[in-house]
């Protein structure tokens, strides 16, 4: 088997094959996220569309013995960045 290309950046890989099964990058590309729940009701700042894309990982990584998110850091630009952990 091939090695990944993300192989060198350890458990980061993880996230890529996660997030593909769980389609939750697919689920908020190309959304008016001002119409996309909960940022319907939440305003959608970096700091809650990071505990959202967390709250969504972890939810899904649940059925998974010995999987766990760490911390969610999401870019806003080269220099800003919110991260949301539990």
């Amino acid at each position: 088997m091939a090695e990944s290309p993300f192989a060198a950046f350890g458990t980061r890989q993880q996230f890529w094959f996660h997030q593909r099964e769980l389609g939750l990058l697919d689920r908020l590309d190309h959304q008016w996220l001002n119409e996309f729940p909960p940022f319907d009701v939440l305003n959608p700042s970096a700091e809650n569309m990071a505990r959202y894309i967390y709250q969504q990982v972890a939810e899904g990584l649940k059925v998974r013995d010995g999987v766990r998110i760490a911390l969610v850091k999401l870019w806003e630009t080269d220099t800003a960045y919110a991260t949301y952990r539990q």
